[in-house]
């Protein structure tokens, strides 16, 4: 058994996820690791170990992410990522929590606007 996971979220530290998933200032791991070999050159922290300690089963268990203008990035990309010096790790029910508030929040703001 490696580390801990990530303590749970307050639904208040949720709801603030998701006010900025709304504004599109998140850049998460999922989708930054669909290109191969990305992740740690995206997310720095993890490049240089943020994750070692966990086994393989935890991995599958945790979020990373970023958000911009409130994470350090070094002002430079790769492959059109930006790359951050820090980077978010959350327990990965949390972070499915705040996808599905957004895609809520999203969903009403257009029934708002088709009315």
């Amino acid at each position: 058994m490696g580390r801990q996971l990530p303590a749970k979220q307050t639904q208040e530290a949720i709801k603030d996820l998701v006010r900025h998933m709304l504004l599109s200032n998140v850049i998460d791991g999922f989708a930054v690791a669909r290109e191969k070999n990305v992740l740690g050159m995206v997310f720095l922290p993890v490049l240089y170990g943020a994750l070692s300690g966990y086994d393989r089963d935890q991995i599958d268990q945790i979020a990373v992410f970023a958000i911009l203008g409130l994470d350090a990035t070094i002002g430079m990309a790769y492959n059109g990522w930006p790359m951050f010096l820090e980077c978010r790790v959350w327990h990965k029910e949390d972070w499915w929590t705040a996808v599905e508030l957004c895609q809520k929040a999203k969903a009403a703001q257009e029934s708002a606007l088709e009315g």
